[in-house]
């Protein structure tokens, strides 16, 4: 999770992977030198729950530099990857993991519910691309994704300027997605 300047949003965010139905987990988060309340949130959480890392960066070195240390320090059989103002379904992790292993999958897949600012909310109908048009269709919902992390390393899949060169990595290598249309990362828009 990286974590730049989320206070507002952070508790729900911190919540909802504290609380994943899959309890065999590592929760690690990346804070980009925030500047209010994020890291005092963050340390809060670490000492309720002993599966948080913080790495605290002390100059801001952009997302893709925070998804990278979360890498690097994931020590799971799978990685999966979230904003610090969104949310996850609280089985979003079991699921996934649950159809990953059956499948036998370097991907499983669930679904973006977006929240607009206006109120409107937006299910992504990407799954159905991705089982009819073959897994190159999956290339927009980065955050809906759970990987299997020596799959990642094996092919030196990275981070870099944007997500758009890991999920094209991810993609091309992966042997198969399988896609769940019953979970949801919840990406939030935000007015700011």
């Amino acid at each position: 999770i990286p974590v730049f300047n989320v206070a507002p949003y952070l508790s729900k965010c911190m919540e909802s992977v504290s609380g994943q139905t899959l309890q065999d987990t590592e929760i690690i988060i990346a804070n980009d030198a925030s500047t209010d309340n994020s890291l005092k949130i963050l340390r809060k959480f670490a000492k309720q729950d002993s599966r948080i890392q913080i790495i605290n960066h002390k100059k801001n070195t952009k997302t893709a530099r925070c998804r990278n240390d979360g890498l690097d320090a994931a020590t799971g059989e799978y990685v999966c990857f979230l904003d610090g103002d969104d949310y996850l379904d609280i089985d979003f992790c079991e699921k996934l993991y649950k159809s990953a292993k059956k499948e036998k999958v370097d991907i499983a897949k669930g679904v973006t519910k977006t929240f607009n600012t206006d109120g409107t909310v937006i299910v992504a109908n990407d799954n159905e691309k991705i089982i009819n048009d073959g897994k190159y269709a999956f290339m927009g919902h980065l955050l809906t994704g759970l990987y299997n992390r020596n799959y990642l390393k094996r092919h030196k899949i990275r981070f870099y300027i944007d997500f758009f060169c890991f999920q094209i990595q991810a993609v091309y290598f992966a042997n198969k997605i399988v896609c769940d249309n019953s979970i949801f990362y919840n990406y939030v828009r935000h007015a700011n």
